[in-house]
Order: C-alpha cells, then structure tokens, then sequence
C-alpha cells in the first residue's frame, strides 16, 4: 500500500508542465550559484599563483605571477607586484584560465575628488643636496631594502 506522500508525489510529478518547472528550477539554481562565485576583481590571488595581466603596451593578456599583494592602510587590495608589473592595477589582473582573445579590462571609475574647503600651506623643508659622485643610500620598495648608489648628475 502507497503512502498519501508517494501517491501525492507521483500525481505531482505526472501533472503537465510539472517537470518543465522543475528543471527551471534547477537551472535557476545552477544560475545563482555560479553568480555567487566571486569575481576576479573580488578574489584576492595568492602570492606565487599564475595569473592574466592586460599588458597596454602589447595591447593583450600575459602570463605572470604574483610576487607580492599591496594593501593600503585600511587593509583592502589596491595592487599586486607581478613578474609582469610592479605596481600592477588590480582591474588588471585576472585569472589564469583567462582566454588570450578575452576582451581588455574595463577601467574603474577614478574616485570623486571632494572640493577643496582650504588651502594649507606647508613649510619649507630643508633638503639635503648630494655632491656629485658622492656614495649613498636609497631604500627600494620593490626590493624592500636599502641599496648603495653613487649621485650621477645633480
């Protein structure tokens, strides 16, 4: 003897338009799930992994690796340093799987520049001029250490 849930499932399930609805269902949530996914200009790629930068130079998509994630002070991502790129804008940077013929990246809107409310005008600082061929010291950012350089013009 059936249950009332069999019998109510096969009547369900045999009335028209029952398995249309159902796989639209299904392809709704296979929609949803991939827009879940986040995006390229969300994810943060690791150090080291293998990823697309639009090179305007050669107007296409390189292969590089990230070599360094850049983050500003209030701890969000404003660039990585590639094998490709120092510095490089993070609308540049995709994943691997990126096709070569992919279109280029949409560039970001530059944020609004609120009005000047008051001009401040700042002291004089004193600088210190090098002689020329005189031996000193500069620290890289890229490099993340100090490097020995000799003044060449001044």
């Amino acid at each position: 003897m059936r249950s009332e849930n069999q019998a109510d499932s096969e009547v369900s399930a045999s009335a028209p338009g029952v398995e249309d609805a159902q796989k639209e269902m299904s392809q709704q949530k296979e929609l949803e799930a991939k827009e879940a996914k986040p995006t390229d200009s969300s994810r943060v790629f690791a150090i080291g992994e293998k990823v697309r930068y639009w090179s305007g130079t050669h107007a296409k998509w390189v292969d590089a690796h990230v070599q360094r994630i850049n983050l500003g002070p209030a701890g969000d991502l404003i660039s990585y340093d590639l094998s490709a790129k120092a510095q490089a804008e993070i609308s540049r940077v995709k994943d691997a799987s990126t096709p070569e013929d992919a279109p280029p990246p949409v560039r970001p809107l530059p944020p609004a520049v609120p009005p000047v409310e008051r001009v401040v005008t700042l002291a004089p600082v004193e600088v210190e001029k090098f002689d020329q061929d005189a031996e000193v010291q500069y620290f890289s950012e890229s490099r993340e250490r100090w490097i020995d350089a000799v003044v060449s013009r001044r």
